[in-house]
């Protein structure tokens, strides 16, 4: 009917989806950082636990996964230390 207002939209799976795949990359982008940070010869100015607790899956992963991941994640890890 004219002059109806349609009730809003929820945000939907799509936008959710969106966000989770956007975290998730950025926080594998960021896992360079941390990784330099976690680093014994790298800069120590934030306590290790404050820093590194978001990235324990990648972690985890990197010292229990199955090889082909294991391996991704430790070239990325050396390659960030460069």
């Amino acid at each position: 009917m004219p002059g109806m207002r349609e009730p809003k939209k929820k945000p939907g799976v799509v936008f959710w989806a969106t966000v989770v795949v956007v975290v998730a990359l950025l926080s594998v982008a960021s896992f360079g950082v941390c990784c330099r940070y976690k680093n014994p010869g790298g800069p120590t100015m934030v306590k290790a636990s404050t820093y590194v607790w978001p990235y324990y899956p990648m972690f985890w992963l990197m010292d229990n996964g199955p090889a082909p991941v294991k391996s991704a994640i430790r070239s990325y890890f050396v390659w960030c230390l460069r």
